[in-house]
């Protein structure tokens, strides 16, 4: 086979004797035309045209390069055809540059997804913060944490201040959708220092443990709703059942650091001893966001918490805003069981 090349900067023209190569029309051809680009990759030929050269028009000093003296003067153009196509090298330089990307920029992601969920959680407290006010306007005293309505059956305080808003919407930590309103509620009350109505003789509220409560001290320093994990932390939440281990039992209530001594003279309802919020299990706020809970305060402003803060003392809890002599508590954090946060705590 014998070539004939007119070079240009871009494109070249490569004129080959191909006597097997046949038109559209089937008349077979002497030459065929071929466009290739020179790159750093390998040559590819791409068969632009057929056609039976006419040699009468060429002339003698254009006959070695086999271009027509009325032919226009060769223009590159880079475009005109693919030029190259990827390496396996270069996809895997690709893959691994996304892979990298993605493995910064995810958690940055899911952080400010959080965020967005802690923000709607810190509203919806508010709005609970809002509800306990119009129901002290009403009734001139903190809802308690929960009340017979008869036939052995009962309500607990997120019926009480839903009633205000004529909504349950906030009700729910948007960061737990699947957690249900009631019992293992996914926001917990300080039920032991604004509002119980535990069988009690002992308690200064008798025959409650802590009821009425009309006001506080400090209510700029004292919580009253806060994200609750309820007794438990190892297991999966449960919306139904008694498990002390599971996140959420009995998270409707929240203990303080240190109950009331007349707590321990607590009865519940079916006649048991009932210190803390589910027997001798106490419960916790949460640690769902970011390692610390959302509150809702008293005088109605709302913030984030963290367990070493809150569980140092009771100054959050008592009402008073400092340890007082009038609140007369336990020495320990916990009677019995584990205190889950002994290890952020002194």
């Amino acid at each position: 086979m014998r070539l004939h090349i007119e070079s240009s900067l871009l494109r070249h023209v490569i004129m080959v004797r191909a006597p097997d190569v046949k038109h559209a029309d089937g008349q077979k051809l002497r030459y065929a035309t071929f466009l290739y680009t020179v790159n750093p990759v390998p040559v590819r030929l791409t068969p632009i045209q057929f056609f039976e050269p006419d040699f009468e028009r060429l002339s003698s000093g254009d006959k070695a390069s086999g271009r027509l003296e009325s032919d226009p003067p060769m223009k590159s153009n880079r475009c005109a055809l693919p030029c190259f196509g990827f390496t396996l090298i270069e996809l895997l330089v690709v893959i691994a540059i996304i892979g990298i990307l993605s493995a910064l920029l995810l958690p940055a992601l899911s952080r400010a997804k959080g965020r967005g969920k802690q923000t709607a959680c810190l509203s919806n407290l508010r709005q609970l913060g809002v509800a306990t006010q119009l129901y002290q306007n009403e009734y001139e005293v903190f809802p308690p944490h929960k009340w017979s309505i008869g036939n052995g059956q009962s309500d607990r305080w997120p019926v009480a201040v839903a009633t205000q808003l004529r909504s349950e919407q906030f009700l729910i930590c948007p960061s737990v959708p699947q957690w249900k309103i009631g019992r293992n509620n996914s926001y917990g009350y300080n039920y032991k220092y604004l509002g119980s109505l535990r069988s009690n003789s002992e308690s200064p509220t008798a025959p409650y443990e802590r009821f009425p409560v009309k006001q506080v001290a400090s209510p700029s320093t004292t919580i009253t709703y806060a994200d609750s994990d309820g007794t438990g932390w190892t297991d999966p939440y449960e919306a139904q059942g008694e498990n002390v281990n599971s996140l959420g039992n009995h998270g409707y209530t929240l203990d303080p650091t240190y109950i009331p001594k007349s707590s321990l003279a607590s009865i519940n309802n079916d006649g048991r001893p009932e210190a803390y919020a589910f027997l001798n299990y106490r419960s916790y706020i949460s640690t769902r966001h970011q390692e610390g809970s959302n509150a809702s305060w008293v005088d109605g402003h709302v913030e984030k918490v963290l367990p070493k803060e809150v569980y140092q003392d009771n100054r959050f809890w008592n009402g008073y805003g400092a340890e007082n002599p009038a609140d007369v508590h336990v020495d320990t954090r916990s009677e019995g069981t584990p205190f889950r946060f002994s290890s952020l705590v002194r």
